[in-house]
């Protein structure tokens, strides 16, 4: 991850690993994300909506991806550095690569 932080934008350094930078970066990412899939902020209708949750979709690949991995089911991937578990694959290698990755 190539990025200065507050702490060597100073130095004028082209980019830095600071652990405690990343976190915050990452934590401010999810708290955007979130609020972004709040219904009363979100401007695309839900064309596919879950049968068995009632959450909606604007694409019917991500609900089919929904019903085969997250619906009604325990989170299958679990991370070998600490108790997160996740239902998609990816989103455990964007956490290890984010909060274990040096």
């Amino acid at each position: 991850m190539n990025y200065v932080c507050s702490i060597h934008i100073k130095k004028k350094k082209k980019s830095c690993s600071c652990i405690a930078e990343q976190k915050m970066l990452v934590l401010d990412n999810i708290v955007e994300k979130s609020l972004r899939k709040l219904p009363y902020l979100s401007s695309r209708p839900s064309s596919f909506q879950c049968y068995q949750c009632g959450k909606g979709y604007t694409r019917n690949d991500s609900l089919r991806r929904h019903l085969q991995y997250e619906c009604g089911k325990p989170a299958q991937f679990q991370c070998p550095f600490c108790p997160k578990k996740t239902h998609q694959r990816y989103n455990l290698v964007r956490h290890i690569a984010c909060w274990h990755q040096a």
